[in-house]
């Protein structure tokens, strides 16, 4: 696995959503133009138990979300480039 360059606790720093409804775990690669993250999935997630049964597949709707939670990640951190922050999300 990648190094981790933004934890989940900052991560938390800088989103409101919470568990369940989070989707990003780390980031383990963000640059001006790239963000890349993971989300360790569970067999036990919420969501599976009704989609679909016996075969089960994760909601498009819940991809597109971790997009979406991943693009305010690096949105905030060009935001904060040129105030002079050298690293991830710093305060």
């Amino acid at each position: 696995m990648s190094e981790i360059v933004v934890t989940l606790e900052q991560i938390k720093e800088m989103l409101p959503h919470r568990e369940p409804f989070l989707f990003i775990d780390a980031i383990t690669k963000l640059e001006p133009n790239l963000i890349e993250g993971y989300r360790d999935i569970k067999a036990e997630e919420f969501y599976f138990a009704g989609h679909f049964p016996g075969y089960p597949v994760l909601p498009g709707v819940l991809m597109v979300e971790a997009i979406a939670q991943a693009g305010v990640l690096l949105v905030c951190e060009v935001r904060e480039k040129p105030r002079g922050r050298n690293t991830p999300f710093a305060g």
